[in-house]
């Protein structure tokens, strides 16, 4: 296979590859609502705050990678579902606590795991080098299709 034919089959399996992420997280997103009325970043907050059976917003946030106005939001809608409870600090008021209820710790037990967690999982498990790596690719995609940060 000459070097034109190569980068072209390269370009389709990375096509592929986005489509085959972009639609397993479609479906399990659509399964997951329809299903158990929650959000795949819901459910895994939800899991999150369980592991630990408290945490701050912020010990969240930095968990979850996502910016604590996020996860903000995510917190207000489980709360509102009844899946957690919040309790601002004793020693500092400024600080909320999040804690898993009983119909959130059976929500957590009914649940399916999500492929996108799984990802989070393995990135984990793989040598910083590697993790720069995939960072890199993934930035000069963004960059290609002149994605907008709408979400901090």
């Amino acid at each position: 296979m000459n070097r034109n034919s190569e980068k072209k089959e390269n370009i389709r399996q990375i096509i592929n590859s986005l489509s085959q992420i972009l639609n397993a997280l479609n479906s399990f997103s659509k399964e997951l609502m329809k299903t158990f009325s929650i959000t795949g970043p819901q459910l895994g907050a939800l899991r999150k705050i369980a592991q630990v059976q408290q945490i701050s917003l912020s010990e969240l946030s930095q968990k979850m990678y996502l910016h604590i106005s996020t996860v903000s939001g995510i917190a207000d809608r489980l709360e509102a579902a009844g899946h957690i409870i919040r309790r601002r600090g004793t020693e500092d008021r400024r600080v909320v606590y999040l804690s898993v209820t009983d119909k959130g710790k059976e929500m957590i037990d009914r649940a399916p795991h999500s492929g996108f967690g799984k990802m989070v999982h393995g990135l984990e498990e793989i040598p910083v080098e590697k993790v720069q790596q995939i960072q890199d690719a993934i930035r000069l995609l963004v960059k290609m299709m002149e994605v907008k940060n709408n979400v901090q």
